[in-house]
């Protein structure tokens, strides 16, 4: 179903590029770099044409320091894209065992918080001991003030054996000055990466071999103050003209004007098929010779190219293999500039046959840019649409709602494109916007004849309009929108209706779709009826309502209703066959596992894991994660069950992770496994000092179902070493969270240990607080709200037991309620 735009990152902004033979070697400016690597940051800050790029590249190959490359644009102020591309291109340049991790963390990169992300990649580049560089070259492009404040928060908090280097044209955007202080900041400004008068010499004599006189090559570098392009331009002019001497004289002034004579001498001798190839592909922000041909409808791109690389004529290459390439800056500007003289309505053309090239080749990201330039508003929803699906799964919302902004409201866009352009504004949290937006789908809707196209687009306004009810809360709005739409006969939403929403988590309600534990009365009503909506249309088969199923049900384990649990899993089951991604098919089999066992079947219940293991391997999947939560749940499985030599055995399935770690939530799961196994072996201080780096972690996701699972696992280590009061007070949380919640097999699950545990703390309050007697003897009993299936274990059976916390009739029927717009 998901079609990717283009690679998951382009190789060519992540290469580092590749050393000239005509380069001089500028070793004091090398000195500064390897002086500036000790510390946390180095700037270097000067407008274009100063040599940044160059002189950062001559560094990274003289060095054993490895080095991770990403030049930047203006597409990467989607932060979501931008911490993908700096994940990738630091796993390139790690080690393997380094490079595996970054890239499993990367995978969740969509369903986490930033600041959760950056803790966790953080903490992976902490176990890396080999120094490593990381370089951000033309960071001037980047506007977005998340991703600064991002950016200093790495910087800030990353390993000492992380350096990080920007090269930009603007001021360095946030502040350096606690590290200026402590010695771990150098900056390289305009004026120390300008050449000096002996660089200059020598770059004449050594590097482009003219034969100026000494006071000559002095005069230039008075002229152009050192300025590298300017020094290079002049190179390339000068070989056209006999009377070097005069030429010298005839120019002067600041960068700009002197790069503006220097670019039209240069052009000014170029054969006019040269010339003209620079100006038609110079819209290009990398090229290679299959693009240019189908551009300029000719054969004969891959000798243009070679021939201006022979030349010197300002052709960067971008990979290790001469195949991609982009025209320096300046030159690119100063020929863009030329181009601009055409009339509009050329420059368009231009722009849309650029953009259909791109098409053609599967870039589609550029292929938007272009069409926008060309405003060629067809074109740039047509691209959208393909786009979309691959960019909803990677989470580039706010890219995707720039290029729908890019159209205007006049622009005649189809209905249908206006409701995505709503979902969109509602992902990036502008409710108030898309609810202004929506008023207006809808008189679309209204004016339309009754036609199936009409159905569909109602199809997706009831998806939509779910989710803009859940972000403001409106449920009642939601109830009246609702009313007889099961009486209607809609088609099916495929974008809407079929995507994957759960990619890392092993139980759906752990996910946002779950809304991560929470649970409610409204939103189970509104559950419920959205099954019923979507059955009664005959979509049984779509991924939402499977996954709308598997999350009422898990919900209903968690209160205890077991039959009602029990009833939606294998409906799950048996409408999704074989044929249901692992997101679906491991929560689904791991319900029918707890179910099992919570009627006593734990036989049935190992059974059902390794049957889930089985198809797992048998599938061959490249996300090795789903395998391992299945390892991690049969684990846990043997230690509910005492036996702890099995699940011992167990262990090096938990994806290599230590208790000395500094454990990351995406895979909090497996830790709190690890956990778990630690306290059985009576290794509590390690267990807990897990726990306790998790939980913040948990609280910061929001991850309610996590917080509860840590709080009383804490409580119950506590007690299992003495600690009472750290025990208690544990418990407290978790009863708490759990009160607001329903939550019963939470802790029904955690057996005698936690049975015995909450007597006590009942106990302990009512002797500690006598005024609070009366409520506390009438707290509900959770086995009280249990079904008739009681679990194993003496103390639900004997049902003496008693938190301080009350379960409300109301909280009795709650449960999630999913939304595209969390899967975030």
């Amino acid at each position: 179903m998901i079609q990717r735009s283009e690679p998951i990152v382009l190789r060519t902004k992540t290469t580092i590029p590749s050393l000239k033979p005509n380069w001089l070697e500028r070793a004091r400016l090398i000195h500064l770099l390897h002086q500036g690597s000790a510390g946390k940051l180095t700037f270097l800050s000067a407008p274009a044409g100063f040599g940044k790029t160059t002189l950062l590249t001559q560094w990274v190959h003289q060095r054993e320091r490895a080095a991770a490359w990403y030049a930047l644009d203006t597409k990467d102020n989607d932060p979501m894209r931008f911490w993908r591309y700096v994940s990738y291109t630091l796993a390139e340049a790690a080690s393997p065992n380094l490079a595996a991790r970054i890239l499993h963390l990367t995978e969740s990169l969509p369903h986490l918080s930033l600041p959760t992300f950056l803790d966790a990649l953080i903490n992976e580049l902490s176990a890396e001991l080999e120094p490593l560089v990381l370089i951000l070259d033309d960071y001037q492009m980047i506007t977005a003030e998340s991703i600064h404040e991002h950016i200093a928060y790495f910087i800030e908090y990353m390993p000492a054996a992380v350096h990080v280097i920007l090269a930009s044209r603007s001021d360095l955007p946030f502040s350096a000055a606690k590290w200026l202080l402590l010695e771990e900041y150098m900056e390289i400004p305009a004026q120390q990466l300008q050449f000096t008068q002996e660089e200059t010499k020598s770059y004449y004599r050594e590097a482009v071999k003219l034969p100026l006189r000494p006071e000559q090559a002095e005069t230039l570098f008075r002229r152009t103050e050192g300025w590298a392009a300017g020094l290079q331009l002049v190179s390339l002019s000068l070989r056209s003209h006999a009377d070097m001497d005069s030429f010298i004289e005839q120019f002067a002034g600041n960068h700009r004007n002197v790069a503006e004579y220097l670019f039209h001498e240069v052009l000014s001798w170029l054969p006019e098929p040269i010339a003209d190839f620079l100006l038609i592909t110079s819209l290009l922000e990398r090229m290679d010779a299959e693009l240019c041909d189908a551009l300029r409808g000719k054969e004969d791109s891959r000798a243009m190219l070679e021939t201006l690389q022979n030349w010197n004529l300002f052709l960067v290459p971008l990979d290790d293999h001469q195949t991609w390439f982009r025209y320096h800056h300046l030159f690119a500007q100063f020929l863009r500039s030329r181009l601009e003289r055409k009339p509009p309505a050329a420059l368009q053309e231009l722009h849309r046959r650029i953009s259909e090239c791109f098409e053609h080749r599967g870039f589609l990201d550029e292929a938007i840019e272009h069409a926008i330039a060309a405003r060629d508003y067809m074109q740039i929803d047509k691209l959208l649409a393909r786009n979309l699906p691959s960019a909803l799964q990677q989470g580039e919302f706010r890219s995707l709602l720039r290029w729908f902004d890019s159209v205007p409201d006049d622009s005649g866009r189809t209905a249908e494109m206006m409701l995505l352009h709503c979902f969109l504004m509602l992902v990036t949290g502008n409710p108030v916007r898309a609810e202004s937006h929506m008023r207006l789908i809808e008189e679309r809707l209204d004016a339309m004849e009754p036609s199936e196209r009409r159905k569909q687009l109602q199809s997706g306004i009831l998806f939509v309009k779910s989710n803009l009810v859940f972000y403001s809360g409106d449920y009642e709005g939601w109830y009246r929108f609702s009313a007889g739409i099961e009486e209607r006969l809609l088609p099916e939403s495929p974008l809407f209706y079929g995507f994957n929403y759960n990619r890392q988590e092993p139980f759906v309600r752990r996910t946002e779709f779950g809304l991560k534990g929470m649970l409610s009365s409204d939103t189970e009503t509104i559950g419920q009826q959205f099954v019923r909506v979507l059955e009664s249309k005959g979509w049984s088969h779509t991924l939402i309502n499977l996954y709308m199923n598997q999350a009422l049900g898990e919900g209903y384990y968690e209160w205890n209703r077991l039959e009602e649990s029990r009833s939606l899993i294998g409906k799950v089951d048996q409408a999704a066959g074989s044929g249901q991604p692992p997101g679906l098919l491991v929560p689904n089999r791991l319900m029918q596992a707890r179910l099992y066992l919570a009627e006593g079947g734990l036989q049935l219940a190992l059974d059902t894991v390794e049957q889930t293991i089985a198809s797992l391997v048998q599938q061959q999947l490249t996300e090795t994660h789903w395998l391992c939560y299945v390892r991690c749940f049969q684990l846990r499985l043997y230690l509910g069950t005492g036996q702890l030599a099995q699940a011992k055995k167990l262990a090096p399935a938990l994806q290599d992770i230590t208790s000395k770690d500094k454990p990351t939530f995406h895979q909090q799961y497996a830790y709190v496994t690890l956990a778990r196994l630690l306290g059985a072996q009576r290794k509590e201080a390690e267990a807990l000092r897990l726990l306790e780096l998790l939980k913040p972690q948990a609280a910061r996701e929001r991850s309610l179902i996590s917080l509860v699972e840590i709080s009383l696992l804490q409580a119950l280590l506590e007690a299992q070493r003495g600690q009472r009061s750290a025990a208690f007070a544990y418990l407290h949380e978790a009863l708490l969270a759990g009160e607001a919640n329903g939550y019963v097999r939470s802790f029904l699950d955690e057996g005698e240990e936690a049975g015995d545990l909450i007597r006590k703390f009942r106990e302990h309050r009512l002797h500690k607080s006598p005024e609070a007697s009366s409520s506390a003897s009438a707290a509900a009993d959770p086995a009280a709200n249990a079904d008739t299936d009681q679990p194993q274990g003496r103390w639900f059976q004997t049902r003496t037991w008693t938190g301080s916390w009350r379960i409300s009739p109301q909280s009795q029927r709650r449960l999630p309620q999913p939304s595209l717009s969390s899967s975030r």
